[in-house]
């Protein structure tokens, strides 16, 4: 741990250095394994190496967690490699028989909330007239726009 705050975290080999982490700039869960190099560092999440199972839910809380941003990723890479939409078109995005996701050619995007990766990457695309862009007010919106932005941002 160093003066800042930050972590020093040290590299499988010497060679290679170290990389710098700055507490403060994650946004996301981070979990640490035990033992400790600081008993200054008190991290939210961590797990001893030989506790198999404990790893095994963190990664599964840790998949949880980033779901969501799975999900607009590669909608996001999607989008950006389909081109330019037809503004006057909608899609339907469904799976086994549920509306995942509504994409309007104007720009309106409006996601299930909970949705999967692998739900989406399996999902059907259909076509539909203007009239049916109407997204559910459950649905978590966001925009064309955002997602290719986030996408491109992070390729």
């Amino acid at each position: 741990m160093l003066a800042d705050g930050s972590l020093r975290i040290a590299c499988r080999h010497a060679s290679q250095g170290s990389v710098r982490l700055g507490l403060q700039d994650v946004s996301k869960p981070i979990a640490f394994s035990e033992p400790l190099a600081s008993p200054d560092l008190e991290p939210a999440y961590s797990f001893r190496i030989e506790h198999s199972s404990m790893a095994s839910l963190l990664l599964k809380l840790q998949a949880q967690w980033l779901a969501p941003t799975s999900v607009r990723l590669w909608l996001g890479a999607r989008l950006a490699a389909s081109g330019p939409l037809v503004p006057h078109c909608v899609y339907h995005v469904s799976g086994r028989g549920q509306l995942l996701a509504v994409v309007d050619g104007s720009g309106e995007v409006g996601l299930r909330p909970g949705l999967a990766l692998a739900e989406l990457q399996d999902a059907n695309w259909l076509a539909r007239p203007a009239s049916a862009r109407f997204i559910p007010p459950t649905f978590q919106r966001t925009t064309i726009p955002d997602l290719v932005r986030a996408h491109a941002s992070r390729g």
